[in-house]
């Protein structure tokens, strides 16, 4: 009873905080971020967003990503597969992929910021881009360039198409998602949309990767109002 009484009244002394070694913080973030390699939709679940970089230097983001946790994949499959896989491509800290129940999570987004809020004109002809791929389906950026000639506008120290724009804007709000990839022959791929139905409120807008093509569907949501 002794031995039990001094130990309830009196708690085992607790070792003073020791800072963890190298190598133990380096176990530590090896086995929360690396697990053993599993089937891609279930390593796209567990991560719950891969970054999307064009840049081959040594190798695109995704795939340096995804080749340490997905059994037997090849350089490239993320996109391949995309079209068949429950995921999206999002502007969420960057530009990537998430599954596509956190897609929701995403909107509606904050008020827009004064560099991609759009005037009158631009919102009107956002409206008109909407309207046309809602009206043809899946849609090629180039196509909407021939149909509407927007022209070009001052970006980021850039010139940028104005249709390419109007359409990563709508997709940065909502209203327009990213279908499939099809390959080109030059570095990159081409994105291609079908609809998808939302009913969330309108979002700002933004940018994606300069050398990602992108084409689009529409959904039902309506068009944001200018900001």
């Amino acid at each position: 009873m002794r031995n039990i009484a001094r130990r309830v009244g009196h708690p085992p002394r607790v070792s003073p905080f020791k800072a963890p070694s190298l190598r133990q913080l380096r176990r530590y973030a090896i086995a929360r971020s690396l697990f053993k390699a599993t089937s891609l939709p279930r390593a796209m679940a567990r991560l719950g967003f891969v970054q999307a970089d064009p840049i081959r230097a040594p190798a695109r983001a995704q795939d340096l990503i995804l080749a340490q946790r997905v059994k037997d994949y090849r350089a490239g499959e993320l996109e391949r597969r995309y079209s068949r896989l429950a995921i999206e491509e999002a502007f969420f800290i960057n530009y990537g992929f998430l599954p596509r129940e956190i897609l929701a999570l995403l909107h509606p987004r904050g008020a827009p910021r004064a560099w991609d809020a759009w005037d009158a004109t631009m919102q009107a002809r956002a409206h008109e881009v909407l309207a046309f791929v809602r009206q043809q389906g899946c849609t090629h950026p180039k196509d909407v360039q021939a149909h509407f000639d927007h022209g070009r506008m001052k970006r980021w120290g850039g010139d940028l198409s104005v249709s390419k724009h109007l359409l990563e804007g709508l997709h940065y709000r909502g209203l327009l998602r990213v279908a499939r990839r099809d390959a080109t022959p030059a570095p990159g791929s081409t994105r291609r949309s079908s609809t998808r139905h939302r009913t969330t409120a309108p979002l700002p807008g933004s940018r994606a990767p300069a050398s990602c093509w992108t084409s689009w569907c529409s959904s039902t949501r309506r068009c944001p109002g200018p900001a």
